[in-house]
């Protein structure tokens, strides 16, 4: 059986955390992927690719709540234009991908291998797929190094984001078998 998800009925989020000698001065930030395509072939295989060009700025985050007066909007605008020409270079690497080399099932989802291709850079991957209430999603911890991304810093180092990002993934009931 075949499974298409997109923006429409899924969601994925990327969370950035602050570290530095003046991280207080700085903000955690929730982003999202506003264009993005996952097919599954269930149970086999798992395709994905991700338009990195939309990823935007959602919120400043404090302690994991949305903070939405706690930026300006030069500040947010600054702050987009930062991840897509200095991190992402989506001019050159508009398009994440990834392709699963590997799918079993567990109690209560999926463990999912494969290769993920962000900023010209593949690297082996690999994550969990949960089920609650016939909802799926995931959560996956990624090293910018890893795919040579510099994480982004200002006042020479005195405030930057930390190397590992958390992405989180989530589809509502359409159908899947359950586990």
């Amino acid at each position: 059986m075949m499974f298409k998800f997109t923006e429409k009925n899924a969601e994925c989020l990327i969370f950035t955390l602050k570290e530095g000698v003046f991280s207080s001065m700085a903000h955690d930030l929730k982003l999202q992927v506003k264009r993005f395509e996952i097919e599954v072939d269930h149970p086999h295989a798992i395709r994905a690719m991700f338009d990195a060009r939309s990823i935007t700025l959602v919120s400043a985050l404090k302690d994991g709540e949305e903070q939405p007066l706690a930026l300006k909007e030069k500040d947010r605008v600054q702050i987009n234009e930062n991840l897509q020409h200095q991190v992402l270079e989506t001019a050159h690497f508009p398009t994440i991908r990834f392709q699963s080399s590997e799918v079993t099932t567990e109690t209560h989802g999926y463990k999912v291998k494969g290769q993920l291709e962000l900023k010209g850079q593949r690297q082996p991957i690999g994550f969990s797929i949960t089920e609650h209430a016939r909802a799926y999603s995931s959560e996956i911890i990624l090293n910018q190094k890893d795919f040579g991304i510099q994480p982004f810093s200002a006042l020479m180092g005195a405030i930057r984001v930390r190397p590992d990002v958390r992405i989180r993934i989530s589809v509502a009931d359409v159908g899947l078998p359950s586990t």
